[in-house]
């Protein structure tokens, strides 16, 4: 057992969560969650999808990227102000 728990936290110390103070468990979607593009899809199963509407116009976006998304060429804060977000 003890060999178990070294690597569960061998792995947890692995993670891009855990190298990256930015991708926080305050903020686990990283700057998805303040971007002027970005809107939230809610599935009926209650996850919660972050899309791009840049990748729309430009290939270099992708619709749904993976987070935590660190860094972003197409990012713009919304500086507190409070985005439409889509939910279906």
């Amino acid at each position: 057992m003890p060999d178990d728990l070294f690597l569960l936290k061998r792995h947890r110390d692995l993670t891009p969560q855990s190298r990256d103070p930015s991708a926080s468990s305050d903020n686990p979607v990283g700057l998805c969650a303040t971007c002027a593009y970005a809107r939230t899809t809610r599935s009926d199963r209650g996850s919660i999808f972050y899309r791009c509407l840049l990748s729309s116009a430009d290939p270099r976006f992708p619709k749904y990227p993976r987070l935590p998304v660190l860094s972003c060429p197409g990012y713009r804060g919304d500086a507190g102000k409070p985005a439409e977000r889509e939910h279906s």
